[in-house]
Order: C-alpha cells, then sequence, then structure tokens
C-alpha cells in the first residue's frame, strides 16, 4: 500500500476539540504522508495548538473565508494521491485510513470510499443542552467529508468546492459527484466519530437557505443537459 495521502483539515475556533482530532490522525496503522490544516481566521487558540504539532503538519494561516475556501486552498496545496478530511471537532478511528487504501488499491473499478460514523454530544456541555440535542444511538451510513477518501484525480474530475456556500458544500460536491457518474462504496465498518455542540448545531437557518440553493443548482445542470 504504496499510495500517498494527504488529510484536508479545515480549522476555525476549534481550540476545545482540535488536539483530539489530531490525535486520531497521529493514531492512524498507516499514517499520511502530509496533514495539511488551514487556520480559517481563528480568534481562539486554534493556531497555537497548531503550532505545537508543526513538525507534523503544513500550517496555513490566513484572514476568515469559510470551509469552502480552506477545502479548496487544502486540495490545491496537497501532494497525495489519495484525499481525505477531518473536520477540527472530530475524529477517525485508528485504521480508516488503513481500510480505504487497502480497499481503492485492490478495486481499481472504484473511485472513493465511504464507512459508517457514530454521532456523539460533546461531553463538556451542560445537562440542559444536551437535553436539546438530537444524537442517534445507532451507527450510521458515513455518506459525507468525514468518512471519504477519493483518488486526487476523480476530486479534480469533479470539481472544487463551491465557495458561495457557508454549509452544504458536501451535499453540492456529492451531487456532482453522482451526476458525473463518481464509482463509489460504503464500508459496513466504522470509520468516524462526529461530535456535535453548540457551533455544528448553530447554523442551522443558513444551512436550509444553502441546501435550497444546492437543490436549484443540481436541477438547473439537470434542465441544461436535457
Amino acid at each position: 500500500m504504496s499510495n500517498s495521502i494527504s488529510v484536508i483539515l479545515p480549522v476555525y475556533n476549534a481550540e476545545k476539540y482540535l488536539e483530539e482530532s489530531l490525535e486520531s490522525i497521529w493514531a492512524q496503522t498507516l499514517p499520511p504522508q502530509e496533514v495539511i490544516a488551514i487556520n480559517d481566521g481563528s480568534t481562539d487558540n486554534s493556531l497555537e495548538i497548531l503550532n505545537k504539532f508543526s513538525h507534523k503538519l503544513r500550517i496555513v494561516s490566513r484572514e476568515n473565508r469559510g470551509i469552502c475556501a480552506s477545502l479548496n486552498q487544502a486540495i490545491q496545496l496537497a501532494k497525495g494521491e489519495l484525499i481525505t478530511f477531518l473536520d477540527a471537532d472530530d475524529m477517525w478511528v485508528d485504521d480508516k485510513l488503513e481500510q480505504q487504501v487497502r480497499l481503492l488499491t485492490q478495486r481499481p473499478d472504484l473511485e472513493a470510499c465511504f464507512g459508517m460514523m457514530q454521532q456523539f454530544i460533546s461531553p463538556e456541555l451542560p445537562e440542559e443542552v444536551q437535553q436539546t440535542i438530537y444524537c442517534p444511538n445507532e451507527v450510521q451510513k458515513g455518506i459525507v467529508k468525514l468518512t471519504l477518501m477519493v483518488w486526487r484525480k476523480s476530486f479534480d474530475r469533479i470539481g472544487w468546492f463551491d465557495e458561495t456556500l457557508k454549509r452544504g458544500d458536501f451535499i453540492d460536491w456529492f451531487s456532482r459527484a453522482e451526476e458525473a457518474g463518481l464509482t463509489y462504496t460504503v464500508l459496513p465498518e466504522l470509520f468516524a466519530h462526529r461530535r456535535l455542540h453548540r457551533n455544528s448545531l448553530s447554523s442551522q437557518q443558513q444551512h436550509q437557505k444553502d441546501l435550497l440553493k444546492v437543490a436549484k443548482a443540481a436541477l438547473d445542470r439537470r434542465r441544461a443537459a436535457c
């Protein structure tokens, strides 16, 4: 399994959780060749935490431009043949990368693969806040950036994340990927733990607005193709 892996890590005000996310990268049974962290104008101690691990990371720090700009900038810098993504408040299981690389190298018909994810409520939240957050108990099918591994050449075929979106970036990208015939599978193994907390739930209005924009863009593409 000699294919090189680039991990894309967008960071914005993630000081509470960032070290846990980074540790889940360092714990991988198949280490990545590079980790690119984009500090998107954080106003907390996120950059200081990243700098503690500067010997293991490529760090780019700039003014706040949003998640999609961070993703695109990191991908432009990435040198790996395979691309994978981790948000700065989530965590991978230890053998995520190894399992995915093994599958993609054994299955030349596949361009990407996903796995399962488990959501959890961030334990530092007050009990009254935790009670307001819906969190499924079961492991779920994770067709999300958090569990994705994709060949770089296949990502390039689909195109960049839409920087006009503040939320719904992956839904838009995956919609375009399916339209373009991206070949993928979802492995039944647990690959990631997705954290639910105030910040992850605070932009629901913007999320709904962007989802409508994504749906309209997909409809317009289908009409144009007719």
